[in-house]
C-alpha cells in the first residue's frame, strides 16, 4: 500500500514537472511572439511619449495593412501634433518584419520626399526618435539607396524622374503634401512613385486648399479610396 502510494506520489510529481516545463514553453513562445508580431511593441524601442490619438490612429494603420496588404493614407494632422512622429512609428513597425518569416509581409526600401527646407529636421528626428537613418542623395549620377530621404524640387528633374521609373519601393511617404495638384511638377513626381510602391503615405496640415480639383487628385494619386487620418 505504502509502495503504491510512493509511486503515486512520484508519478504526480513527475506530471507536475512536465506541466511546469509545458508552461514556461507556451510563455516563452507567447512572448517571443508578442515581439515579433504585436505592432505595439514598437513602443518599447523608440524614445517618444505618445498620446492616445497617435495610438489609435497607428493601430488603424496596422490595421489597414493587414487587412488589404498594403497602406494607402493620407495623414492630416495640424502642424504640431505629431505627423512625424506617427510615420516614424510606422516605419519602424514595417522595417521590423524584415528578418520575420516569409508570410510576413517584409519591408525594406523606404522613401521620404520633403520640401528642401523640411529636410534636415525629419532626418534628424527620424534618428534621433527611432534610430532611423536615412541618407541624402550623394552628388554625381542620381542614385538612391534602400533608406533615402529626398528634396521633392530635386527629385521633380528630369534626370531623377528618369531614375526614379527604373525603382521599385515598399514605403514612400511624401511630406507636405498639400504642394501637389496636376499642375505642377510635384504632381508628376507623386503620380510616378504612387506606383513604384506598395505603402504610400501622405503627409500635410492643410489637406484640402479650397479647390476641389486639386484635393480630389491628391486624394485620387494615393489611392480610390484612400484611408484618411486625421485629428
Amino acid at each position: 500500500m505504502n509502495l503504491d502510494k510512493a509511486t503515486e506520489d512520484e508519478s504526480r510529481k513527475e506530471g507536475y514537472a512536465q506541466y511546469a516545463k509545458f508552461m514556461a514553453c507556451i510563455t516563452a513562445h507567447y512572448l517571443d511572439s508578442k515581439a515579433e508580431y504585436d505592432p505595439m511593441s514598437i513602443f518599447l524601442s523608440s524614445k517618444i511619449d505618445l498620446v492616445p490619438y497617435q495610438i489609435y490612429d497607428f493601430s488603424r494603420l496596422i490595421a489597414e495593412e493587414r487587412r488589404s496588404g498594403g497602406i494607402r493614407a493620407l495623414i492630416a494632422y495640424e502642424t504640431g501634433l505629431g505627423k512625424t512622429i506617427l510615420v516614424g512609428m510606422l516605419i519602424r513597425e514595417l522595417l521590423s518584419r524584415a528578418t520575420s518569416p516569409p508570410l510576413v509581409p517584409r519591408v525594406r526600401r523606404v522613401l521620404i520626399v520633403t520640401p528642401p527646407t523640411v529636410l534636415p529636421q525629419f532626418r534628424d528626428e527620424m534618428a534621433r526618435k527611432f534610430g532611423l537613418d536615412f541618407e541624402e542623395p550623394a552628388q554625381g549620377p542620381p542614385f538612391l539607396g534602400d533608406m533615402s530621404i529626398a528634396s521633392m524640387d530635386t527629385l521633380k528633374m528630369a534626370e531623377w524622374m528618369e531614375r526614379l521609373t527604373e525603382q521599385e519601393w515598399d514605403l514612400v511617404v511624401v511630406d507636405e503634401y498639400h504642394r501637389v495638384n496636376d499642375q505642377n511638377m510635384r504632381g508628376g513626381l507623386v503620380s510616378l512613385l504612387t506606383k513604384k510602391t506598395k505603402h504610400f503615405i501622405a503627409l500635410t496640415a492643410t489637406p484640402h486648399d479650397g479647390k476641389q480639383e486639386r484635393y480630389n487628385f491628391r486624394l485620387k494619386t494615393i489611392a480610390p479610396n484612400p484611408l484618411i487620418v486625421c485629428v
